[in-house]
């Protein structure tokens, strides 16, 4: 509850001296001016500071107190009186229809608040060019500290901001410059104290470059108002004196100011006239400087420097990934193991030999045990015996039954349990028949996750080897893109440019909601990182009204597709099923399943090896894991599940298929002036244990078609040549349009009426 209370008391406090600060920065730039005629930047940084949502019925009167103050005079208490008018009137008519206000409204309502201060120029005969000038310069000057507080109010001070709000914030500078330079006691000089001060921290905190502009924009605003470049050449001079010291310990950055400020004025006579109390206001700031706690400016320069943050954080993500990509590895391992362990535990079931020689033992125990001639059978005759049981045995295992006609005369003469040998056979012969099935499925099941657990493994290495690659970052380019968003009017709070792997480069990027325009954003990037990108993903930034979007560089080939397919004329639903979905990054899978027959038996198991092998893929599996448990899948099923299978996986990035068939038909590729067969010879999916898929792998160039078609279609034609020489002289380019003629003309073979489920897809490649 302390706690609570406290921070409540802290935020009170701070946002009482923030606003005390405002007032001062009013009064000082009522005092700004350009060679004491033109006074333009009065109002601009009120309207800048309500436009980031500051209280204005706090800054309107602060606004009016502190310009008063500042020119003490009627005229200068009836300007104030106008731009606080109007703009309590602005925020009022926005707040109450709950409207944003946007710049070139703004604009007008600055515009407005200059009525008063007009007419009072034009009465007092002032020059109309200046006033023109005053009122062009102090529009300037208002969207200036619009967007340097929106930079801060976004961005902070841990980003380093882009080239156009540097200026921002140097033309901010030189209105306070040049309003300190007005504050004169005698020889002692505020903008001097001011001046010293800044220089002294700019060198510390931020860099020798800040300095050097802080002081050259500082002498600038006060040559702006006294049109004397006195003060502009001596802080530069101080800069350049502070920064010989930086990095070393600030007494050497203090003394060294204060030894070029006496020479300046005493034995160059830079001021004309100079005392100790012109002096003064440089000890001061000395002073000022010094007692500052240097491990409070280190935590100022850790605070503002953002280049030094970027580097940790991103040398935190690459040793992040180094962990992670370890882990993985370890997981790897574990998986591989468990791999080998269910290997170990697939028994096979006995072999026939084996099966005969226990069924003989259970037969003997079963019929004989308790038979009076049992030891004239099994001790006299046992030779005869055995090979009897064996031969029947046998018999019930290659027929399914036995029967009296496989007992001999030998048995049937002296044995009065026939019908019961027989009988157990049969029965023993079932029961057997029953558990190697259940053997072999057993073992089919472990094979099965054997396969799946090595799949893991394989995935889990592969991606920490992904992981594992260093990623590289580029801050040239993240600087070049904020800007160049800037200058396009999209407000970017943060951005990383990095590359992983050798040809694709990430861009990632905090944006405002209502500025968000995929493809002009692109087409920045794409201009500042000299290849082509193009949108990837949109996610939640974590802030409100913002949104982080990702680009990546485009792959070299697209795609687009097209899809023809109806249901045989007899049946009431299709057998056949298809799939067109990006499995990877860069990789698309277009697959088309033909379920066995026809109708919802036909469409069941089409359904289910296309949800296997989508959901297999987009995990990521390889191909010989995938379509083997598939296979096992449906070969596992009570019920005869067989699918023809015909899958293509494009590479868009390399532009290369791998086209597999699985007892599917001829598949076609287009080119521009000839189509190429692709045959397969695998059975189809379910049939046996051991599926070998024919995989093929093309090349691809832009304008390349893949054509799968289902048996529907392709066995409508006359010959594979028909089929090539139809699809070889189609005109069409679009393959939605293509896909419907291929259609089209197998429903005309075939007399207009289905006779098979028909299903057509055709992906066409083309240049990014």
């Amino acid at each position: 509850m302390k706690r609570t209370q406290c921070k409540e008391k802290g935020e009170i406090v701070g946002l009482i001296l923030k606003y005390i600060l405002y007032f001062f920065g009013f009064y000082i730039l009522s005092k700004a001016n350009i060679n004491g005629i033109i006074q333009p930047f009065s109002f601009g940084l009120i309207f800048g500071l309500m436009w980031c949502g500051n209280n204005v019925l706090i800054l309107a009167p602060s606004y009016v107190v502190a310009s008063f103050l500042g020119g003490f005079s009627l005229s200068a208490l009836y300007n104030a009186l106008g731009v606080a008018i109007i703009i309590l009137i602005a925020y009022g008519i926005h707040y109450k229809f709950r409207k944003r206000m946007v710049y070139w409204q703004i604009g007008i309502y600055g515009i407005l608040s200059q009525i008063v201060t007009v007419t009072f120029s034009i009465l007092d005969g002032g020059n109309p060019i200046f006033i023109v000038i005053s009122l062009i310069l102090g529009e300037l000057f208002m969207f200036a500290c619009i967007k340097i507080f929106e930079a801060i109010k976004v961005k902070g001070f841990a980003y380093k901001f882009s080239l156009d709000e540097i200026i921002c914030a140097g033309i901010l500078l030189m209105a306070i410059s040049s309003g300190l330079g007005e504050f004169q006691l005698g020889d002692f000089s505020l903008i001097k104290l001011f001046g010293a001060i800044l220089i002294l921290l700019s060198s510390n905190v931020f860099s020798s470059q800040i300095a050097l502009f802080s002081a050259g924009i500082m002498g600038l605003g006060v040559f702006l108002n006294s049109s004397s470049p006195i003060l502009l050449s001596a802080f530069i001079l101080w800069a350049l004196s502070v920064s010989c010291f930086r990095g070393r310990n600030k007494i050497f950055s203090a003394f060294a100011l204060l030894l070029v400020e006496a020479g300046l004025g005493w034995f160059f006579n830079l001021y004309y006239s100079y005392s100790i109390i012109s002096f003064l206001p440089v000890i001061i700031g000395a002073l000022i400087f010094m007692v500052i706690p240097q491990k409070f400016l280190n935590e100022l320069s850790g605070f503002f420097n953002c280049e030094l943050e970027g580097a940790t954080i991103r040398n935190l993500a690459n040793r992040n990934n180094e962990c992670v990509a370890r882990k993985l590895g370890e997981l790897s391992e574990i998986f591989a193991e468990m791999d080998n362990s269910f290997r170990g535990l697939i028994k096979g079931g006995l072999s026939k030999e084996q099966a005969k020689e226990m069924l003989c033992g259970d037969l003997k125990m079963k019929v004989c045990e308790n038979c009076p001639d049992k030891n004239k059978c099994h001790r006299v005759y046992a030779d005869e015996t055995r090979k009897i049981f064996l031969n029947m045995v046998d018999a019930g295992f290659e027929r399914g039954k036995a029967t009296l006609i496989d007992v001999p005369p030998f048995l049937t003469s002296r044995c009065n349990h026939v019908n019961v040998i027989i009988s157990t056979i049969n029965e023993t012969s079932a029961q057997y028949k029953q558990y190697a099935s259940l053997m072999t499925n057993f073992d089919s099941s472990r094979i099965l996750v054997a396969d799946q657990l090595q799949g893991i493994s394989k995935i889990m290495r592969s991606l920490a080897l992904d992981i594992k690659k260093p990623i590289s970052f580029d801050s040239w380019k993240e600087k070049k893109i904020t800007e160049s968003l800037a200058y396009s009017n999209i407000t970017c709070s943060d951005v990383v440019v990095y590359d992983q792997g050798e040809s694709e480069m990430f861009v990632s990027l905090v944006v405002k909601n209502e500025e968000i325009d995929h493809d002009k954003i692109a087409d920045i990037l794409s201009k500042v990182c000299a290849g082509k990108l193009s949108f990837d993903s949109e996610g939640n930034s974590g802030r409100s009204g913002w949104t982080t979007l990702t680009f990546k560089t485009s792959p070299a080939y697209n795609i687009v597709f097209g899809t023809a397919t109806t249901k045989k004329a007899t049946s009431k639903v299709s057998g056949d099923s298809y799939s067109l979905i990006k499995i990877d990054n860069d990789k698309f899978m277009m697959a088309l399943c033909d379920g066995m027959g026809s109708g919802k038996k036909a469409e069941k198991t089409s359904n289910l090896a296309m949800g296997i092998i989508e959901n297999f893929y987009k995990a990521g599996f390889d191909n010989e894991i995938i379509l083997s448990s598939a296979n096992k899948l449906l070969s596992l099923s009570n019920d005869e599940m067989f699918s023809a299978l015909d899958l293509a996986i494009v590479d868009l990035r390399k532009g290369v298929a791998d086209l597999i068939k699985l007892g599917a038909p001829v598949g076609l590729v287009k080119h521009k002036s000839s189509t190429d067969l692709i045959e397969g010879s695998a059975l189809p999916l379910g049939i046996i244990d051991n599926v070998q898929p024919n995989i093929k792998k093309l090349v691809l160039n832009s304008g390349d078609y893949i054509i799968l078609a289902t048996d529907g279609i392709t066995d409508s034609f006359v010959s594979n040549e028909d089929y090539i020489n139809f699809v070889n002289n189609l005109t069409e380019s679009n393959p939605q349009n293509m896909s419907e003629e291929i259609l089209k003309k197998a429903l005309e073979n075939c007399g207009g009426s289905a006779v098979d489920d028909m299903t057509i897809i055709i992906s066409k490649i083309f240049k990014n």
